[in-house]
Order: structure tokens, then sequence, then C-alpha cells
């Protein structure tokens, strides 16, 4: 008997679909769940390899499917270089294996209506952590729900993009969610990110992407304006923000005195 006698109405793709979505969810609530989705999520790829043999042609000739490659070849040779151990070497390789998951949505993630419920997903479950870390400030838990400030402060980055992204787009189907709604949780994400949380990542990628936006979002010269406009104001609100100036001002620190530094810096 074959699979399909004991599973008639199997769909590998749609359970590898969910999978993924489930994974990301769990990425920011259990790490031993998301080990165990990980497991099956793979497992169901491999099971089903036959048939996503086009799909994988097809999604690794995508420039961002290629540049992912290409940066996990050289963390690959960043082995051979340097004094620290092996062990540790290979310890911090190991934490980049996530980046595995990215090819794995791009032969996943083809059809526009799973592309927007995986992009949902990733809007609610960031708002559901800001909305937590702007709890603790209150002195009821602490601001870094998210493992920890760099991870929290870039997911709250794209995020707020994602949701902008979608409040502008009329070919979303936003039906259960106002345009004002999202236009709401990105700012409160982007405020979250410059304010709250201390990562120097987050930073980064708001910056990244408040330039990019506008390129996204708008036409005509306007927006040429507006990509030049919109990262000076980010610069100005991180100049405002205490959080921002120490984390920044230590990073600087960090890399002006890395020879004499007992120990490894997070720069």
């Amino acid at each position: 008997m074959n699979r399909k006698h004991f599973f008639p109405n199997w769909d590998c793709l749609t359970c590898a679909r969910g999978l993924f979505i489930a994974e990301l969810v769990s990425l920011f609530v259990s790490t031993s769940l998301t080990s165990a989705i990980e497991v099956l999520l793979f497992g169901c790829v491999l099971l089903c390899m036959g048939r996503f043999r086009t799909r994988i042609v097809f999604s690794i000739r995508q420039p961002m499917v290629v540049m992912t490659l290409v940066f996990i070849g050289v963390l690959c040779l960043g082995l051979f270089y340097g004094p620290v151990a092996t062990s540790e070497k290979l310890a911090v390789l190991k934490g980049w294996r996530k980046l595995l998951l990215l090819p794995l949505a791009a032969i996943l993630f083809d059809d526009v209506r799973w592309k927007q419920r995986l992009t949902w997903a990733m809007i609610g479950i960031a708002t559901f952590c800001m909305l937590r870390s702007y709890w603790g400030l209150s002195g009821h838990g602490s601001t870094i729900v998210v493992h920890n400030h760099a991870t929290q402060g870039m997911f709250f980055a794209v995020a707020a993009f994602a949701a902008i992204v979608f409040a502008f787009s009329e070919s979303v189907q936003r039906s259960f969610l106002p345009r004002w709604l999202l236009f709401l949780s990105g700012i409160f994400l982007v405020v979250n990110a410059i304010f709250v949380t201390s990562g120097r990542s987050g930073y980064l990628a708001l910056f990244v992407l408040s330039a990019v936006a506008p390129f996204v979002l708008l036409r005509g010269r306007f927006r040429i304006a507006l990509a030049a406009s919109v990262p000076f104001a980010l610069l100005l609100l991180l100049a405002f923000s205490p959080v921002a100036r120490e984390r920044i001002d230590m990073g600087i620190g960090e890399v002006q005195n890395y020879k004499q530094a007992e120990e490894y810096s997070s720069m």
C-alpha cells in the first residue's frame, strides 16, 4: 500500500506551509517547540522532495536565495580564519542555521495568498510581543520578550515595514483588519525598536527599510525625496533616544578598544 492509501487527503505542500507558519510563531514562544516543529518541517519536505524538485530549481535562481547561499558560504569560510577554537567557530555557525529557512520559504511560498498568510502571522506575533514589551515598562516583566534585544529590534523593524506596506497596498486582503490599525501597529513597532529595544541590529534594519519603503510604496519623483528624508528623520529619532545613544556609543567604544578588551564584545 502506498502513502495515499493511508492519507487520502494528504497534501504535503499545505502541510509544509502550515508547519512553516507554526515555526515562525514558535520562534518567539518556545525554543523546544521550535526544534520539534523544525524536525517535522524538514521531515515533511524530505518526504515530498519529488514534488518540490521543480520548486527548488525555480527558487534557487532568485537573487534573495542566491545571496543567502553566498552568505552561508562566507560563514563557512570563517571557520578557517582567526585564532578562535574550532569548537567555538562551529557553535557560532550552528547559531546561523535558521538562515536555511529562507530558501525553504522561497520553495514553499510561491503563492500570493500563502505569502500574505505568512506575513499576517509575522505581523500578529510581532504586535503581540510589542504590547508585552510596552507592558514591561510598567514593571510587569521585561521589555525584551523576543530572545534578546538584537533579535527583537530586527523582528520589530521588519514587522513594522510589512504592516505599513500592507496598509498601503490595495491588493492585500485585510477585510478583518482596518487600514488605520495596521498603520498604528507599524508606528508603535518602530517607536519600540528605537526607544525601548536596545538593539543596534534593529536600528540598522530600520535605517535600511526606511530607505527602501518609499520605492516600494510610492511612484514618481516624490519617492526619491522621501528615500532621503525618511532615513534622516530616523537618525534624528535615534539621536533623541537615550537607549539608542547609549547602545551606539557603547558599540563605538567596543570597536575602538577591542585590542584592550579582556573578553569578546558584541561588536
